[in-house]
């Protein structure tokens, strides 16, 4: 779909839409919290990991 429209229709929303958000932690990361997964991809990984292992997703 072209950008000109959902611009048109969306106004400045569509820029969440077209071009996404770009979102830091930081005030997590200040207060000192560390998270489990450092990066989207490691995350990724280990949920394919649990996956393929045969590990059932909780709901």
């Amino acid at each position: 779909m072209p950008a000109w429209p959902l611009r048109t229709l969306a106004g400045e929303m569509s820029t969440l839409l077209l071009d996404g958000q770009n979102v830091v932690p930081a005030a997590a990361r200040a207060a000192g919290y560390r998270f489990r997964f450092p990066t989207l991809q490691a995350a990724l990984s280990d949920l394919a990991a649990r996956h393929d292992a045969g590990h059932e997703l909780a709901h």
